[in-house]
């Protein structure tokens, strides 16, 4: 009869297998119950949500964020996929922090797409995914990188700017004519300022 450090191994070597397909988001239906209990058991895997888990480290202290910020990107992507196929894509926001490089875990994502729930899904540590139930942009404008479907950079730069148009007030002229302080002007720098900013830099 197999000794439980065997019966462990044999469970390690089905999450194995699907990390070697480049799995981060583990369904419960692709491994058989005794394998996720046995693998969450001993701290080899992780609850996200009800049926969903990622890989984990055994011995990490409880409310450790390392795993969850680790697997975000890739988890999100491949969760996004299970649920909307090929039509969902990233806010025109996020998608221009992800193509500066600013990779930084959001509280909330938000994506669009067409069967959008409009509503969140709660995610560990304080984090979640906003489903908002909009048309996705022209094919043209879309990419996808590393698993995530996002704007183009000029699509998302364009769709940011028209928004601020659209919803920022002028400034009075008397108040543009008052110096600030460069730390002012970064406290107050919008996500397209950022993106201006990194590009010329």
């Amino acid at each position: 009869m197999p000794t439980p450090s065997e019966h462990l191994a044999a469970s390690l070597e089905r999450l194995k297998a699907l990390q070697r397909q480049g799995r981060v988001a583990v369904r419960a239906r692709d491994l058989p119950r005794v394998h996720r209990e046995r693998l969450s058991r001993n701290g080899f895997l992780h609850e996200v949500m009800k049926g969903w888990y990622i890989p984990a480290r055994p011995g990490d202290a409880p409310g450790e964020t390392t795993a969850w910020y680790s697997a975000f990107w890739p988890f999100a992507a491949q969760y996004l996929e299970s649920r909307f196929e090929d039509a969902w894509c990233l806010s025109a926001d996020q998608s221009l922090l992800l193509h500066v490089g600013d990779r930084t875990v959001p509280p909330q994502l938000l994506v669009r797409s067409p069967k959008g729930a409009n509503k969140p899904t709660p995610l560990p540590h304080g984090t979640s995914v906003f489903d908002v139930r909009l048309e996705l942009p022209a094919e043209q404008d879309r990419v996808t990188i590393e698993g995530v479907r996002m704007m183009t950079l000029a699509a998302a730069l364009e769709a940011d700017r028209s928004a601020g148009v659209a919803l920022v007030d002028p400034e009075p002229a008397a108040l543009a004519q008052v110096p600030v302080s460069y730390t002012h002007l970064r406290a107050h720098e919008t996500v397209l300022d950022l993106v201006c900013r990194l590009l010329l830099e």
